[in-house]
């Protein structure tokens, strides 16, 4: 019955053309927008945007990619065997998601990494994705620490602890689910845990949970990940005179996130993501003109990097759009192992 379902819903996206899933993007997009923008006084953002301090912008990109790279040293302390460095990991993830970005559904971020990781640096499937695997389970745990750290330090972030806890319960089950596969299958399900996939992904999740301190080192990184995160965001808001903690900065992040994921939207979530932000800091009291030049700021940062280097490094690797949506058509993304074949280059 699951497969099925499953089987129908991947019908349907297929049979929708790819022009509608734009528009309808777009459309959304566009009405988030105006709902974000629509009582906004163009005075006063223009009056911000003047007194905008341009080193403030540039230390908040510094600290943007910091936390990338804390991130990229996030998944090399997990890989126990492999021989990809930390460097190639910060290519590979920013890739995934410069180009996850861009598209009207935002799902193939880790697929892409899969691809780019097993193809072009020859590393096993199975590790990869019990790895990726991990470092979701990890960024449930640290995210889920530090909106609860900041539950209690902050009163404002209670005002939409229902919503953040809803998406972090999503999220758990899904990841519950993918541990219930990795373990022998899913009641009902008993088939799933005699594919010859699993079974090395299985070894590859049981090897991880033997090295604790591996586990340990990774969710420090996680931490450090998100709080540089948070403070790139802080310093924008500093310089803008907004006076938000850093816990709040990163509670913002997480949700619009989340947010921008969940829905259909214009490429590169214009407008979606402006109208997360402005209806978290509105929880905050702050709904002035520096809202528009912060949320802008925010998105630039969070969004330009990342696909420039997918478009920068995608190119190189040899891999264009078309194979990749080809090897996930084929099912080559799900693990298998021929992929680190030299003849696939």
């Amino acid at each position: 019955m699951i497969d099925k379902i499953f089987r129908l819903v991947k019908l349907l996206y297929q049979a929708t053309p790819s022009w509608v899933r734009i528009l309808v993007g777009i459309t959304i997009s566009g009405v988030l927008a105006w709902l974000a923008f629509r009582e906004q006084n163009l005075e006063e953002v223009i009056t911000s945007f003047k007194g905008y301090p341009i080193w403030s912008a540039l230390l908040g990109l510094l600290l943007f990619f910091i936390s990338l790279w804390f991130r990229a040293i996030r998944w090399r302390v997990l890989l126990i065997d492999e021989k990809t460095s930390t460097f190639q990991l910060f290519l590979t993830q920013n890739a995934g998601t410069g180009i996850n970005n861009v598209l009207p559904i935002r799902i193939l971020s880790e697929p892409i990494q899969l691809a780019l990781v097993t193809k072009k640096y020859g590393m096993k499937a199975s590790t990869a994705l019990a790895t990726l695997v991990t470092e979701h389970v990890l960024d449930v745990f640290a995210t889920a620490s530090l909106m609860g750290l900041g539950v209690l330090l902050l009163p404002e972030i209670r005002g939409f602890s229902l919503q953040m806890v809803g998406s972090l319960v999503l999220f758990t089950v899904s990841l519950a689910v993918l541990f219930l596969v990795a373990r022998g299958g899913i009641p009902g399900l008993p088939f799933i845990g005699r594919l010859p996939y699993i079974q090395q992904w299985t070894e590859a999740m049981a090897t991880l949970r033997g090295e604790p301190k591996r586990l340990l080192l990774s969710f420090i990184s996680t931490i450090i990940h998100w709080l540089c995160l948070g403070a790139s965001g802080w310093v924008l808001a500093d310089a803008l005179g907004m006076d938000l903690h850093l816990l709040a900065v990163v509670v913002m992040i997480v949700a619009a996130t989340f947010f921008v994921n969940s829905i259909p939207s214009a490429p590169g979530a214009l407008g979606t993501f402006e109208y997360a932000i402005h209806v978290t800091l509105g929880f905050f009291g702050f709904t002035g003109g520096a809202v528009v030049p912060f949320s802008l700021s925010m998105h630039v940062i969070l969004f330009v990097p990342p696909a420039c280097i997918a478009m920068i490094v995608v190119p190189q690797l040899g891999i264009g759009l078309f194979d990749l949506r080809r090897g996930l058509s084929k099912g080559d993304l799900a693990g298998n192992d021929n992929l680190n074949d030299p003849k696939n280059d």
